[in-house]
């Protein structure tokens, strides 16, 4: 059986695909130059509609535009990096109707669901504020002026676990210093909000080796003395765990930050790590004990932020 191969970087996914669904139809299909001649009208009148601000046309254009990735056509990189940048835009842009927005939110996520397709600051880089004023709305208020209409909590979660990967990680001190201001032990909800905020929103890629406080010797400090502040909390430990292995994960390969027999922890973070993860596994050690104390954390805002335990156990 047929399957495409690339020798050189021709623009397109980093990873080609494993069926050549073109090839295997019965009947023939649209070349690549006719394809790309859609996808360019399709684009042109979507310009034309944002332009003209008529969302109702721009929505019409994105639909045709979902139609068209579904028949498995390619795109180039650099087209699919601007389109997530105006969708990304679109959807947290101010006084569209929900419909709109909804449709816009969708796009970003089928435009960036597979990393083989953009690869982060490489290719796309998004900013994380807009999204955190939407986040802010839901989870604190009281901090942010009064608006006409909050989009879905469900669907900001949605996208920050898409858009937190593109974020630049050179703005992780930017971060901290917009969110840990809010934490408060004698508040558990706003504690709660905070770490969640930090899951959600922290980028996990290496910064360069020449940005200051940006690499994880400079910050993990401070997660680590946050999650040892309230440290028989379920929701933490999932909270940290969840952004601390997504860390581990994309900085195997990064050369300039060190590697030791713990990783890129130290062996106290290490066991602090694994000692959670024990305690999430819920082994009795002794009959009626708990490894965890209740302190409402589904309660208040903080559970605009939670990941769904069905879809993320």
């Amino acid at each position: 059986m047929p399957y495409p191969k690339r020798n050189a970087d021709d623009g397109g996914r980093y990873q080609p695909r494993t069926f050549a669904y073109s090839e295997q139809l019965p009947f023939a299909v649209e070349g690549k130059a006719q394809r790309d001649d859609v996808l360019q009208e399709i684009l042109k009148q979507l310009y034309i509609a944002i332009r003209a601000k008529d969302f109702s046309s721009a929505l019409h254009r994105t639909i045709e535009l979902r139609g068209w990735l579904g028949l498995k056509f390619e795109m180039a990189r650099e087209q699919r990096a601007k389109l997530v940048k105006l969708y990304y835009s679109l959807a947290l842009a101010p006084g569209l109707g929900s419909d709109a927005a909804d449709e816009f939110l969708r796009m970003v996520l089928t435009l960036t669901r597979k990393d083989h397709y953009l690869k982060p600051g490489k290719d796309l880089t998004l900013n994380w504020r807009p999204l955190w004023n939407d986040i802010k709305a839901w989870v604190l208020p009281l901090e942010v002026p009064m608006s006409n209409r909050k989009r879905s909590a469900k669907q900001l979660l949605r996208l920050c676990a898409n858009a937190h990967t593109y974020f630049d990680p050179t703005e992780r001190r930017a971060m901290l210093e917009e969110f840990l201001p809010f934490f408060s032990a004698d508040k558990p909800q706003n504690a709660f909000i905070v770490v969640g905020v930090l899951n959600a929103l922290l980028p996990s890629h290496p910064a360069p080796i020449s940005e200051p406080q940006s690499q994880p010797g400079d910050f993990f400090p401070t997660l680590f003395h946050l999650w040892s502040i309230v440290n028989r909390s379920e929701a933490f430990d999932i909270s940290f765990i969840d952004v601390l292995s997504r860390m581990a994960r994309d900085h195997i390969h990064c050369s300039h930050v060190p590697f030791g027999s713990h990783g890129i922890f130290t062996k106290d973070q290490s066991d602090l790590i694994f000692t959670a993860i024990l305690r999430l596994t819920r082994i009795p050690v002794r009959q009626g004990s708990s490894p965890y104390t209740p302190l409402g954390e589904d309660v208040g805002a903080g559970k605009y932020i939670r990941k769904d335990k069905k879809k993320y156990p």
